[in-house]
């Protein structure tokens, strides 16, 4: 094995090991522990790369729900070859219940890893995470896929949790270091930004309007105001109503339990 090889086996195994099923990444085991041992001992700078390397995620960092063995083991092994399966999943509310999952493939998002699949006789495609099935057995039956199915199209609507469709979003900046994020890593192709007299700065760009979309905006506070769309506008005059109903005084509120939190669901 030379240095290039033993590289890239290097970081596929500590990047895609949780996207193979478990059966191949033990027959990878024998490659990768020679790869890190011409790693240690190559006197190349090829061989430090890993070390000056990561991958990070601007969310904040949660700890990953365990799945047990015997269920990733069965949906993975499910989705290579294709066939149905029988399982029990606990749903939102913490109710179990059993469904035919006929499986189409599987996403990966932070550290989570979500099933795509249609349940029972239905033809509609859902999402399912892994560590809610609580058992699940491999089927001796096909799994039928609908013709006009992709992945890419279902799963990039789905997971940034479409909400309309696509909008012209105006919004003002206030910080300049914002802006000179955005100006260096756009919204859109079509994005544009202007100064405004009072030294502020106006974006706007063709978005999806998804509900990624405001936990993005969120996270800027009152650094930016939503100018349009109205519908969207509207949405945070609530919210920005809700919080100061909230955080109004300065102790933190009493509620009783069952209440709801205003402006939570």
């Amino acid at each position: 094995m030379d240095p290039v090889t033993a590289l890239t086996f290097k970081l596929a195994e500590t990047y895609l090991a949780r996207m193979v099923p478990r059966g191949v990444a033990s027959a990878l085991q024998p490659y990768a522990k020679s790869a890190e041992r011409i790693l240690k001992t190559a006197d190349l700078p090829l061989s430090r790369w890993p070390d000056k390397v990561r991958i990070m995620s601007r969310n904040l960092t949660t700890i990953p729900p365990e799945v047990p063995p015997e269920i990733s083991d069965t949906v993975f092994a499910a989705v290579l070859e294709e066939k149905r399966f029988k399982a029990t999943y606990r749903i939102i509310g913490g109710r179990v219940k059993s469904y035919e999952v006929n499986p189409f493939c599987l996403a990966f998002v932070d550290g989570l890893t979500y099933l795509v699949a249609s349940l029972n006789e239905h033809a509609d495609p859902v999402l399912l995470l892994l560590h809610r099935f609580q058992a699940a057995a491999l089927l001796d039956k096909p799994v039928t896929t609908p013709e006009d199915f992709c992945l890419d199209d279902w799963v990039t609507g789905l997971l940034t949790f479409a909400v309309g469709d696509s909008i012209r979003l105006r919004l003002r900046f206030t910080n300049r270091a914002d802006v000179q994020r955005l100006q260096e890593s756009p919204l859109s192709a079509d994005q544009k930004i202007r100064e405004l007299p009072d030294g502020s700065h106006e974006l706007t760009a063709r978005v999806e309007d998804t509900l990624q979309l405001r936990w993005w905006l969120q996270g800027y506070g009152a650094r930016v105001e939503v100018l349009a769309p109205k519908g969207l506008r509207q949405e945070f005059v609530e919210l920005a109503k809700n919080y100061s109903e909230i955080y109004r005084g300065s102790s933190p509120k009493t509620i009783e339990a069952g209440s709801a939190v205003p402006g939570l669901a």
